[in-house]
C-alpha cells in the first residue's frame, strides 16, 4: 500500500486551530480529484478541502474534534486500509504515523488518553491502558486546581462553568494579540444623513450607506497610512494595499468580506461588491480568499437600534471604524474609530474621521 498525499490543516488566518465541522466521506472510500472532503471552521469562515488525487481516503480527525494548523487531517492510499487499524482521532492524540487497533481507539475515545509520546507504532489495548492511569491523574489534578483557584476569588458567589465554542476561542485569541497587548483607543463622532429620499426608502439603504463609507475611507487611508497598517515587536508595518474588510453576522457567525485594493474602486463597484458579500453570506458560499487579507475593517450595527459602540481591533490591523444606527430625530448617525494606540495617537485618529465625516455629511 502507497500514500498517495498527505493532506495537512492550512494556515488561511491568524486562527491556529480549527474545528472539524464535516467530514464528505468514510474511512476507505475512493475519492477523485476535486472531490470536497473536508469542512473546517476558523473564527471567521468556513475551509473546505478538495483532494488533490484519486485514490483511497483515511482521515485522521473526526467531526467535532480541533485540529491544529500543519498536521496531518486526512491521508490518500492507492489502496484501501485495514479497517481495524483506522486512525480517526485526532492526531493532537494520536501521531499519524501511528496504528491503533479496534479495541484500543474505543477505549482511547472512551476515556479521552493521551497517546502523543507513546513509542509503539501500533498501539494495542494493552499497551493503551499501560499509559493511560498517570495522563488521567494529571487532568484530575489540573481541574481541580483551576476548580480551587475560582471558587477561592469568588467565595460568596454561585457559578456555573460551561465551554465556549471553538469559533468563539479562535476569535478571542485574534482579537486578543491587539487588545492584550496593545493600547486601544477611541474617538467618535456625528454625521449628518445626506442620503436621497429615495436611498432612505430603499430596503438596501444600510448597505449603500456602508458602501459609501468605505469608498471615502479608501481614499482616505492613502493620507492617513498609520491606520492602514499594524504594529509588531516594536515595528510598525504599512501595508501597500487598502483592502477593506466590512462585517457580517446575520445567522452564520461573524465574517468579514473583504474588497481588495478598494482605494481603485468606484462607489458603484465597492456598492456591487458589498451587496454581493451580502449575498454571499447568506448563500454560505464565501470562500477563504473573500474572507482573508483586509488591512482594515468597518462594523455596521445601524440596523440594530445601537446609538453608539466601540469595536475591536482586530490582528495585524490598526483600526477598525463602527457604524452605528440612525438617530431619526436628529437625523445623524454616529462614526467610532477604535485603534491602536502603539501605531498612532488620538489627533491623527481625529483628523481622518473628521474628514471622513465632511465626506459623509
Amino acid at each position: 500500500m502507497t500514500i498517495l498525499s498527505k493532506i495537512t490543516v492550512p494556515k488561511e488566518n491568524a486562527d491556529t486551530d480549527l474545528l472539524v465541522r464535516k467530514r464528505y466521506f468514510k474511512n476507505n472510500d475512493m475519492v477523485k480529484i476535486g472531490d470536497e472532503l473536508i469542512d473546517l471552521e476558523t473564527s471567521k469562515t468556513a475551509v473546505i478541502i478538495d483532494s488533490p488525487i484519486k485514490g483511497f481516503i483515511e482521515y485522521k480527525t473526526d467531526v467535532g474534534e480541533t485540529v491544529s494548523v500543519g498536521s496531518v487531517i486526512i491521508i490518500i492510499h492507492d489502496k484501501p486500509i485495514h479497517k481495524e487499524t483506522v486512525n480517526i482521532v485526532n492526531p493532537d492524540i494520536i501521531p499519524g504515523d501511528k496504528l491503533v487497533s479496534k479495541k484500543a481507539l474505543e477505549y482511547i475515545l472512551e476515556n479521552n488518553i493521551e497517546l502523543s509520546s507513546h513509542s509503539s507504532n501500533f498501539i494495542t489495548l494493552a499497551s493503551v491502558m499501560g499509559s493511560s492511569n498517570a495522563n488521567n491523574e494529571n487532568k484530575k489534578i489540573e481541574h481541580f486546581s483551576k476548580e480551587h483557584t475560582l471558587k477561592d476569588n469568588l467565595p460568596n458567589l454561585k457559578f456555573e462553568s460551561n465551554d465556549i465554542s471553538l469559533s468563539k476561542k479562535l476569535e478571542i485569541e485574534a482579537l486578543s494579540k491587539v487588545q492584550g497587548a496593545g493600547v486601544v483607543s477611541y474617538v467618535s463622532t456625528f454625521v449628518e444623513n445626506n442620503l436621497s429620499i429615495t436611498e432612505k426608502n430603499s430596503f438596501s439603504m444600510g448597505n449603500v450607506k456602508l458602501a459609501t463609507i468605505i469608498f471615502h475611507l479608501a481614499a482616505l487611508l492613502k493620507e492617513f497610512p498609520l491606520l492602514n497598517s499594524f504594529y509588531c515587536d516594536g515595528k510598525i508595518n504599512i501595508y501597500k494595499d487598502i483592502n477593506i474588510g466590512f462585517a457580517i453576522d446575520i445567522d452564520d457567525g461573524l465574517k468579514v468580506y473583504n474588497i481588495p485594493n478598494a482605494d481603485k474602486l468606484s462607489l458603484d463597484e465597492i456598492n456591487f461588491i458589498v451587496d454581493e458579500g451580502v449575498y454571499k453570506y447568506l448563500r454560505k458560499s464565501l470562500k477563504v480568499s473573500e474572507i482573508s487579507n483586509s488591512t482594515f475593517t468597518v462594523t455596521d450595527l445601524s440596523k440594530y437600534g445601537i446609538s453608539n459602540f466601540y469595536p475591536l481591533v482586530n490582528a495585524y490591523q490598526a483600526g477598525i471604524i463602527g457604524v452605528s444606527s440612525l438617530d431619526k430625530k436628529l437625523d445623524r448617525y454616529n462614526l467610532t474609530l477604535s485603534f491602536d494606540h502603539r501605531v498612532t495617537e488620538g489627533k491623527y485618529a481625529s483628523n481622518l474621521l473628521n474628514k471622513l465625516s465632511k465626506k459623509l455629511g
